[in-house]
């Protein structure tokens, strides 16, 4: 393991401590990068969330501390966003494209929002393997 990827999974283990529990979900996000909203939207996937932060799936890496705009979508249906900011982000498992990002909420989620994302994944059944894209999509 580099020294780079050590010091990421050292900077995570310390602060991907919650008091809240973590429930999978599964839900196509699409993400803004706020300091560069013209820069084009990413695609991912949610992979769970507890009221105070998202553990996403994607194809580009994401800068510690970045802000996003995050959008949880069902098709081509927007079912809320929320503002969030990366707190770490990792190579996918070896073998495997992508990263993982976990992201702090500047609020929690609401009963409502948390319901909507137990409800997808009710709608999902099993959890399937997400697909990853790196294709941008123009606002």
């Amino acid at each position: 393991m580099t020294d780079d990827r050590r010091e990421i999974q050292s900077r995570r283990s310390q602060s991907d401590r919650r008091d809240d529990p973590r429930t999978g979900h599964e839900a196509e996000v699409r993400l803004l990068r706020v300091a560069d909203p013209h820069g084009g939207i990413l695609t991912g996937e949610l992979l769970d969330a507890s009221v105070g932060g998202l553990r996403l799936r994607l194809a580009e890496f994401l800068a510690p501390e970045e802000r996003l705009l995050v959008e949880v979508r069902s098709g081509d249906q927007l079912l809320f966003s929320v503002l969030v900011a990366v707190v770490w982000c990792q190579p996918e498992d070896e073998g495997e494209a992508g990263w993982k990002a976990g992201c702090g909420l500047d609020q929690q989620l609401r009963p409502r929002q948390l319901a909507v994302l137990q409800q997808l994944a009710r709608q999902n059944g099993a959890l399937r393997r997400p697909r990853v894209t790196a294709q941008h999509e123009d606002r």
